[in-house]
This record gives C-alpha cells, structure tokens and sequence, in this order.
C-alpha cells in the first residue's frame, strides 16, 4: 500500500487528519481581511506607507515628503488603505495623521513586507 489507496471509506487520510486541514481553513472574515492586506500592498508605494506607518502615526505632509509624492497622489493612496481597512485618520487642528488600524490585516501585512525587506537583503 501506497498510503494512496486510502483507507476504505473514501479517504485519502485518516478522519483526525482530514479535520485538522478543515480547521486551517482561513473563515470568511479572514479570507476578507487577507484579501484586503493583499490588494492594498501589491502597489509598492501603498506597502512603503504601511511600512512607515508602522512607526507610528504621521501627516500627510509628512507622509508626503517621506515617500517622495505629491500630495494629492498621496492622498490618494492613503484612501485606498483606508478603504481596506488598514490605516484610519484623526484630524488635530489643521493637520491629518494617519496611523494602522485593522490589527489583523496590518500583521498580515507587515509579515508580508518583513519578509519581502529580508530577501532583499
């Protein structure tokens, strides 16, 4: 036996096993807030932000002068994120600071970009 020929009852693998890979399954939430942390770092400038922001939270200017974009471009990048739930905004007076939000979908993130800044190495 091959251990392919399975067991008798349909299966390729013992019911312990087969129970264990469907609970590894990501749920829909998670499927959802991995989906967001993909698209919003797949544009490199949007992954440098969130990079940034892991720092702590900071203005939009200086946001801008940071990555070396205009401002409006930055704004616009900054939506994106925000409408993925991964940075949010606070006004305080006439500034905008942006910092992360969504603790799940930032760690995905920022595990991606770690090990992306580690091969590059």
């Amino acid at each position: 036996m091959t251990g392919l020929e399975g067991d008798g009852v349909g299966t390729l693998g013992d019911p312990a096993t087969l129970r264990a890979a469907r609970a590894a399954l990501l749920d829909a939430t998670a499927t959802s807030v991995l989906a967001a942390a993909r698209h919003a770092v797949c544009d490199p400038t949007r992954a440098q932000i969130v990079r940034v922001l892991g720092t702590g939270p900071l203005a939009v200017t200086d946001l801008t002068r940071i990555i070396g974009r205009q401002r409006t471009v930055t704004s616009q990048l900054l939506r994106v994120l925000r409408d993925a739930g991964l940075v949010e905004a606070r006004r305080h007076g006439r500034l905008l600071y942006y910092r992360l939000t969504s603790v799940q979908a930032v760690r995905v993130a920022q595990t991606a970009l770690e090990a992306a800044a580690r091969a590059n190495r």
